[in-house]
């Protein structure tokens, strides 16, 4: 080969490796050439975790390998260029999972909970029934005909008022207006007449709590006082007596360590004072908190929601003993079990708080939101189950389009068990059904 001929292979080799170079470089750096439109962009991905795992995927229309398995516990969809795409997972028994992702340039879309709702719920019980109690412990029935049942054994005929925790404690009234406590644990019922006449209750103004209090202790609760009441004993002792033109207005005894009660009087006025059921002392916060509480709830131990008439919505630390106005315009409250989350219903949308947490704040316009009534929070903390006057959806937190905002059954009086993953409700022909998530 002519000298010349040298110098043309060594320079076309030299551009061939500064050309394949540089592309291996920008295909290292996430850049590819979209052939449809002719240009070259940065491309990126959509990761999803779907429950169950084993779902079909497909984006736009195209089936997708399932990645899930003993190494990964979702799937990663690489080299997407940047555009909106349709994500869709199914899977037998469940409805449609969907969403329109926006892919950007070098970044991933996560989807890590793409929980499915199961199509059909199955028969958690027998007979027609008009309340009950649920959790890993048993089933509490109260029959459409008063029968009153713990996993299947009669304990009488009335209506259920408070099951404890541990399913130990069980009060219901019968049909004459009598109010029982039922012992599980060593099946006894026993009438209590005598130990609330002893606390100076009016039986028809009564109130009671069982949660999560020690085994066979009764919180009695009317406008004028609170008592403890030991059904083991049939003692009681008096916690605390509002003070001459007051009443207390609302009671938070979801916490082992300390019950929280509130006084409201005309002032337009709240006081809020402890009790704590180890060393049987009372305390009192010396912040007045204005207007008239409606609702009380131990977010965790040492935080305490306090939810006004007027929608108002505060924090109080017990430790620093500090107020923290959190929303306005609230009808109801609920904290994830770890207590780092906290969603408010509203009169015109839902938002989530995340605690320490800026930029966990989200917002959501949900349908027919003047019908929501409440809510409760699924285990992941990722989903909530929004309770209407009719039916319950549920609501994942990713899905700022509320593309998969979807009814889970219509009914009323829904459960949720976190152990089971399960969500519990009386359907329209007063049948419980029992709906499984994926674990």
């Amino acid at each position: 080969m002519s000298e010349n001929g040298r110098k043309a292979l060594f320079y076309v080799c030299f551009f061939l490796f500064l050309i394949l170079g540089a592309g291996v470089v920008l295909f290292a750096q996430g850049w590819r050439m979209d052939f449809p439109s002719f240009s070259i962009s940065k491309v990126g991905g959509i990761y999803v975790r779907s429950y169950p795992e084993n779902a079909q995927i497909s984006l736009n229309g195209k089936s997708v390998d399932n990645q899930s398995g003993f190494l990964s516990r979702g799937t990663l969809i690489s080299d997407l260029f940047p555009k909106t795409y349709r994500l869709v997972l199914t899977a037998p028994g469940y409805l449609d999972w969907h969403e329109n992702v926006a892919v950007a340039p070098a970044l991933v879309a996560n989807h890590k909970f793409a929980v499915l709702i199961p199509a059909q719920g199955m028969n958690a019980a027998s007979g027609t029934i008009s309340g009950f109690k649920e959790s890993r412990n048993g089933l509490v029935l109260e029959m459409l005909d008063g029968e009153i049942t713990y996993n299947g054994k009669v304990l009488g005929f009335g209506k259920l008022i408070a099951v404890s925790p541990d399913f130990q404690s069980i009060i219901f009234q019968t049909q004459k207006g009598i109010y029982e406590f039922a012992d599980t644990s060593d099946g006894t019922v026993k009438n209590m007449s005598g130990i609330l006449s002893r606390a100076g209750f009016d039986t028809s103004e009564a109130g009671f709590s069982l949660d999560p209090l020690p085994n066979a202790t009764v919180i009695a609760i009317s406008q004028e006082k609170i008592a403890s009441l030991d059904m083991t004993r049939s003692e009681s002792s008096q916690i605390d007596t509002a003070p001459k033109g007051q009443s207390i207005a609302a009671v938070a005894t979801d916490s082992p360590d300390m019950v929280a009660f509130i006084h409201s009087g005309n002032k337009a006025t709240s006081s809020l004072s402890f009790y704590d059921p180890s060393s049987q002392n009372i305390s009192s916060s010396t912040i007045s908190i204005g207007g008239s509480a409606k609702k009380l709830s131990w977010i965790r131990n040492g935080l305490l929601g306090i939810l006004n008439e007027d929608g108002s919505f505060y924090l109080y630390d017990t430790g620093q003993q500090s107020l923290q106005k959190i929303a306005d315009d609230v009808k109801d409250f609920s904290a994830t079990e770890d207590g780092m989350r906290i969603a408010t219903i509203e009169s015109n949308s839902l938002e989530i708080f995340t605690l320490n947490d800026p930029e966990g704040y989200y917002r959501f316009n949900i349908p027919n939101i003047s019908d929501a009534q409440n809510s409760f929070w699924s285990r992941d903390n990722d989903h909530l189950f929004i309770v209407y006057s009719n039916r319950v959806d549920l609501l994942d937190l990713e899905d700022t389009s509320l593309a998969n905002f979807t009814t889970v059954s219509i009914g009323t009086s829904p459960e949720y068990d976190p152990d089971a993953n399960s969500l519990f409700i009386i359907d329209p022909t007063n049948h419980l059904l029992r709906f499984d998530f994926a674990q």
